[in-house]
């Protein structure tokens, strides 16, 4: 399994400020972002319906504010 301490280092910041989320719900919303693709791309691998096309299908969120539209938002 691959440390997602990088992806950490990198992004902590942005994600704080952007959302304006305390620190360990900051580190909490990377976390469940990377197991969320990594479970994504163990399913795709395997060669099991997702339920989505790919990758490509994911809610994108605004791109001015990172929402995303009512009804979109999934639990991660």
């Amino acid at each position: 399994m691959r440390s997602n301490f990088t992806l950490r280092e990198h992004t902590y910041r942005q994600v704080k400020a952007r959302w304006g989320l305390g620190a360990q719900a900051a580190q909490h919303v990377i976390k469940k972002t990377c197991d969320a693709y990594a479970v994504l791309k163990a399913n795709l691998g395997g060669g099991r319906e997702t339920g989505q096309a790919g990758l490509e299908t994911l809610p994108q969120g605004d791109g001015e504010t990172g929402r995303l539209p009512p009804g979109r938002g999934a639990a991660l």
